[in-house]
Order: C-alpha cells, then sequence, then structure tokens
C-alpha cells in the first residue's frame, strides 16, 4: 500500500503514485490484499477470547471483501450484515436467521434540530441492564462514519443477552444535555426525540424487506468463460500470416461474422475444439460464421514436433488457418486486458467473435461449443439491452442505461505494453469510422476524444505534421473541444502556420476569456505576425489578472517596442524585474533603451549601467552581446574608458563566425567610444 507522501516534493508524489499504480496493476492481475483468504467471522467468548466462526456462520465466501455494515434489516432483533465487494458479486446481504432467546433494545435518536443534529450523531447512550441482582451498563456512541468505505445504520443496537429488565436508559446529547428514561421495555424499538424527551415505540414496515427468493446462485468459477460485450469496441488492426508466410491482415468491416481462434498443436482442449467444428461444420458455414484459427506452436513448445497441417488435413478441418505471432497475441492481449478488469494471460484456446461492423461482440475462453458459438451469431443483431441481459450471468434490474465502450481504454493498454504505434493507430480507426456522419453529443465527444489522444500520441513522437492533420479531423468531428483548438493552434504555430494559430486559439479565448494561458499565446501569435496593436490589449489582461506573471510583462515590452512607444516599454521592462530580476531579455533591452534612445526622457545613463551590469553578473562578463550594452551604458554615463575597455573585450570574445552586420556595428560603436561620443539608437 502505497503511503501518503509527508512533504509535497516532487519526488515523494511521484513515488506515491507510482505506488498507487502498481496496486492497482496487482488488483487487477487478480492479486488480493488479503492472499485470496476467505472472509472470516468471530464469535466473541468472553475474557478477551474469540471463536472462528467463518464457515459455520456462512460468511466465510472467497469474496475480496472490502466493507460491511449493519443494520437490523428485516427488525427481528439481530444484526443483519451488508457486505461490499471488490470481486463479484459487489454487494452481498447476509440474513441473521440466529434462532437464540436474546433480547435487545434498539434506538433511533432524533436531535432538536438546533443544539443537536437531527440525526443525533455524537450522542453517548448508556443502557442499565439487570440480569437477576447484577447490574451492567452497556455504552454507544453514534458515529457518522465507522468503517472503511462504509457506513451502518443510524439505529444503535444493544444486545442484552439474558437481562430481565432495562432500569434506566441515559443520553449525553452534544451540547451538553442530559436526559434519563425509565420505563423502557426489552425487545423493542424506539424512537427517542431530544424535544420531548419520550420514547415512541416504532412501527415495524407491514412488508418483507428482504425476498428470501431473490438469493443469488453464482455460476461456479472455472478456466473457460464466455463473455459477451454489451457495448462493443473496434478488434484492433491483426496481421496473421499464412502457412507459406503471406501476411493477411483482419480488420474493418467483415462480410460475414468472423470467429478468430488462437490454438497450439500441444493442446488438447484446441483439437477437441476443431474435432466438434468439423463435425458441425455445415451448420456453422449455414450461419454464415467464418472461422480462421491462428497456430501459435512459434511461440511455445511444440510437442509433437510435427507439422501441425498433417493432423488437420487428416481431421478434414473445413476452416481457414494460419500462423499468429507475438505481435498479433500482444494486440488481443491488450484489446482483452481493456475490456476485462481483470488482466489475466489469454490461454488457448481463445476465441474472439467479430460481428460484421468489425467489432468485437464475444470473447471466449477456452474451447466454446458450436450451439453456443450459433446462438450467439444471432445475437449480434440483438439490441443493446438484451446484449446486457446475455452478458451477465444472473438476472437483475438496472438503474443506468447501457455504458458506452470506451476506446480510450484499448490505447492506454496499448501504451502500458509499449505498443505506442497500435495505441494512435487503434484511436484513428475508431474515429475515422465515424466521418461524414450525422453524431450525437456523446458519439461527438467520444470521437474528439480519441483525435486528441491520438494527436497527443503523436505530438511526443515528434509526428508534428500528422499530429495536425489528426486535430483537424477532430475540429470537423467536434469543434467545440477546445483542447483540440489549443493542441492545435500550438501545432501550426510550431509548423509557422500562423493564420490557423491565431484561428484556433482565438475559438478557445471567445470560449474561455479567463484562459490566461491562451490569451498569451494568441499574443504571442499577433507579435510574430507584428500586429502589436491586436496583441496588446490581450497583454495587459493577462498582466492585470497576473502582475507577478514577467513573461507576460515582457511581452507587453515587446508590444510596445513595435508601437514605437518606448517609454511605456520601459516601465514594462520595469515590472518584469520587479518578479524575475534576472531575466536577461528584460536585463538587455531595458538597459539598452535607457542607454541609446534618442529621447532624454526616456535615457538614464546610471540606470542603464545598473541593470546591464547585473546582465553581464549573470555570464561571468562572457557574453559579447551583453558587454556590448554595458559598453552602450557606460557611454551614456560619461565613462568612456570602461567603456572602450569594455568594448574591446565584447570584439575580442566574438566567434570567428559571427554576423558580418553585427561585427561591423560592434566597431562603429568603438570608434564612437574613441571620440568621446555616445551611441544613439537610431
Amino acid at each position: 500500500m502505497s503511503q501518503s507522501p509527508l512533504t509535497a516534493t516532487k519526488v515523494g508524489i511521484d513515488q506515491y503514485k507510482q505506488g498507487w499504480k502498481s496496486l492497482n496493476r496487482f488488483l487487477h492481475e487478480d492479486r488480493s490484499f488479503s492472499g485470496h483468504e476467505r472472509n472470516s467471522a468471530f464469535l466473541n467468548l468472553g475474557n478477551r477470547r474469540f471463536a472462528d466462526l467463518s464457515a459455520a456462520s456462512g460468511c466465510g465466501f472467497f469474496d475480496d471483501a472490502r466493507a460491511v455494515a449493519t443494520f437490523d434489516w428485516d427488525f427481528d432483533g439481530d444484526l443483519d450484515f451488508w457486505i461490499a465487494n471488490r470481486t463479484a458479486p459487489r454487494i452481498r446481504f447476509l440474513k441473521n436467521n440466529n434462532t437464540g432467546r436474546n433480547h435487545y433494545l434498539a434506538l433511533r435518536l432524533v436531535g432538536n434540530g438546533k443544539t443537536t443534529n437531527i440525526d443525533g450523531i455524537g450522542a453517548r447512550v448508556e443502557v442499565v441492564i439487570k440480569t437477576g441482582p447484577d447490574k451492567t451498563t452497556l455504552i454507544k456512541t453514534l458515529y457518522g462514519g465507522n468503517g472503511f468505505l462504509s457506513q451502518s445504520s443510524k439505529w444503535l443496537h444493544f444486545g442484552l443477552g439474558a437481562a430481565d429488565v432495562i432500569e434506566s436508559l441515559v443520553i449525553h446529547w452534544p451540547g451538553g444535555t442530559r436526559q434519563v428514561v425509565r420505563g423502557v421495555d426489552l425487545d423493542r424499538h424506539y424512537l427517542v426525540s431530544q424535544t420531548t424527551g419520550k420514547l415512541t415505540v416504532f412501527k415495524k414496515p407491514a412488508t418483507t424487506r428482504v425476498d428470501s427468493s431473490s438469493v443469488l446462485e453464482l455460476p461456479p468459477s472455472g478456466d473457460t468463460a464466455r463473455i459477451v460485450l454489451p457495448s462493443r469496441l473496434p478488434l484492433p488492426a491483426l496481421i496473421y500470416q499464412t502457412w507459406e508466410g503471406d501476411p493477411v491482415s483482419m480488420a474493418g468491416a467483415q462480410p460475414s461474422p468472423l470467429l478468430i481462434n488462437i490454438w497450439a498443436s500441444w493442446c488438447l482442449p484446441c483439437w477437441q475444439e476443431f474435432a466438434q467444428w468439423t463435425e458441425e461444420a455445415d451448420a456453422i458455414k449455414a450461419s454464415g460464421l467464418r472461422i480462421v484459427g491462428l497456430n501459435v506452436d512459434d511461440l511455445g513448445s511444440n510437442l509433437e514436433g510435427k507439422d501441425p497441417r498433417e493432423r488437420l488435413a487428416k481431421m478434414g478441418f473445413p476452416f481457414e488457418t494460419g500462423r499468429g505471432d507475438r505481435v498479433l497475441l500482444d494486440t488481443l492481449d491488450a484489446f482483452q486486458r481493456a475490456t476485462l478488469d481483470r488482466w489475466r494471460p489469454l490461454p488457448v484456446p481463445t476465441s474472439v467473435l467479430v460481428d460484421e461492423l468489425g467489432r468485437v461482440a464475444v470473447i471466449y475462453r477456452g474451447p466454446v461449443e458450436v450451439d453456443q458459438l450459433l446462438a450467439d451469431v444471432k445475437l449480434l443483431k440483438a439490441s443493446p439491452e438484451a446484449l446486457r441481459v446475455a452478458a451477465v450471468p444472473f438476472e437483475g434490474q438496472w438503474f443506468d442505461p447501457v455504458p458506452v465502450a470506451n476506446p480510450g481504454t484499448v490505447s492506454a493498454q496499448f501504451i502500458d505494453m509499449s505498443m505506442i504505434g497500435h495505441a494512435y493507430r487503434y484511436l484513428l480507426g475508431y474515429a475515422d469510422q465515424f466521418a461524414g456522419l450525422e453524431l450525437s453529443p456523446g458519439e461527438r465527444g467520444r470521437v474528439g476524444d480519441a483525435y486528441f489522444t491520438a494527436a497527443v500520441l503523436l505530438k511526443e513522437n515528434s509526428a508534428f505534421a500528422r499530429a495536425a492533420e489528426t486535430l483537424q479531423k477532430g475540429v470537423a468531428a467536434n469543434p467545440d473541444d477546445l483542447r483540440i483548438r489549443s493542441l492545435l493552434g500550438e501545432l501550426q504555430w510550431r509548423q509557422g502556420n500562423l493564420d490557423e494559430a491565431a484561428l484556433h486559439y482565438g475559438v478557445v479565448v471567445k470560449a474561455m476569456p479567463s484562459d490566461f494561458t491562451t490569451l498569451r499565446k494568441l499574443a504571442l501569435v499577433y507579435l510574430k505576425q507584428k500586429k502589436y496593436a491586436a496583441a496588446l490589449p490581450l497583454l495587459e489582461r493577462v498582466t492585470r489578472a497576473q502582475p507577478g506573471n514577467a513573461v507576460a510583462h515582457v511581452n507587453t515590452a515587446s508590444a510596445w517596442l513595435g508601437l514605437k512607444d518606448h517609454g511605456k516599454a520601459v516601465a514594462s521592462y520595469r515590472e518584469t524585474l520587479k518578479t524575475a530580476p534576472r531575466m536577461p531579455k528584460a536585463l538587455n533591452n531595458l538597459a539598452w533603451i535607457l542607454a541609446t534612445h534618442p529621447d532624454p526622457k526616456i535615457r538614464s545613463g546610471d540606470e542603464a549601467v545598473t541593470v546591464a551590469e547585473r546582465l553581464c553578473e549573470l555570464s561571468k562578463y562572457t557574453s559579447p552581446v551583453s558587454l556590448d550594452t554595458l559598453a552602450t551604458a557606460y557611454a551614456e554615463a560619461g565613462r568612456f574608458a570602461e567603456a572602450l575597455a569594455t568594448s574591446e573585450k565584447a570584439i575580442g570574445l566574438l566567434a570567428p563566425s559571427a554576423d558580418a552586420v553585427q561585427v561591423g556595428d560592434m566597431k562603429l560603436r568603438l570608434e564612437l567610444y574613441k571620440q568621446k561620443k555616445r551611441y544613439r539608437d537610431q
């Protein structure tokens, strides 16, 4: 179990998240906190001794139980159990059928709603009982929560054993009020009012609260399983080889229902399954079902050492066969892991029934009977509601609509198995099937999600152009998805398509005017386009909302420079340095303007020197550009000897490949300093 980090460090948080990820994987792989032990129940014998009644009580299930809540569900005086499990059944009701003659008292507190909450949470109740000459005090407190992921009834239940009399009832209400009640009968359910101080006998419900005919009988657990998918996802692209080594693709729509079977020559159930399919071949073909059996001997041990085609020919197996490789098996494994909550290895035989739209309808673990195959072929055209009924091994009532399968779960499994190419190709294949169709809001969201996630994967693998193409499809499918717009704006900007970037960023800004990150990105696009008047109001909105955003302030200065308002640019650079006093761009540009601007109202030699020296300290006086700026500041301050020496040092540090224009400008300024003249930026 991952322990919460004591400090909010990145390393501690990452380790914490990794712990939960590992735990999640263990649970998916059918591990258990309890080592798959049975549930336990113990009887208190007194004197700190307990007896294990797990089996005798009927509580010893193999369920991976998580929470238990108690309540006298049938109001017969003993507590019944509700148990929630991680595994099926997700919830169990255990009715207490104890036939003992012990007494009880059940109280439901009703607070006054003023000094005490209406449910009486926090109240402490003392029950003084007599058994013969002996007195005993039983004490309980009513809590708002009393177990992991569970909340028992707000009834306070007291087991009184062989008590003869309840002598008194003492209630300590939250807020300090104390009530003493006498004349309480045994074996009663009472409502206790703080306001009146009286007890009212609770009338039990007239209808039966437990239907004994609804006892759930689960099918026996075993190595074989038939899993009907009520909501279908496309089969991932599979490529197998013919016996001659030619590749064959199985993806997309099928001319008829398809059964893909994974088998091995050393697998006896596989041959038994093939024998039955051969015997019933006419019925199978009449149903329209196409079977492709893929041999995986190359991935294991061929104990017979023979070519399995000889036995297939001798059997007269009438269906297609070929070879499956590791990639095909991993692809199917990723799909079944995403579809099923239990990540268990694929056995042989395993079969997958695919409908004519190329979607997986049923997964079979272990051999499957012909009658079941034929019935499931008919089930392919059933309604979603009928499919959901077929998907569970017991009857019940559904409170939610049929869930829609999410292709992201499949791509996530591919990513987890380092099959990135399969992940984005699966998402694209899923989304492309909806191209040109009229989509519902839910479908638009799912298709948009698929395109967006595929584009993220492509971007992370530096396929920027393909990622942008994918996002264009996403915009067409779901133009209101702002994630798609934002990422597409980024990719278009990266590729130099500034008009397109501005278009998509603009949609995001219009829909989310307080998204200051995108506001600044749109402003940067405008700056790149030299649309300074368009960029400036966006940047000012950002700096007003985020006065400590140094990057936004320096961008604002760039806009003012573009508009030739150097005074306001200077003000923006000064605001930048309040938050980021070591930002090189702000230091250099501010010092340059203060030292070289033609307007004496803007120039300030002393401030320019201070700022430029801070700039040069960042590079330990080794940057020729920074030194050139410092030289102009020295000259403006009238310190020409320092200006001359600094300029010569800057020129000396220039690389041989330095830009000729830059070198010429620096030498021109050097000549000015020799003449004790200041440089003016025209």
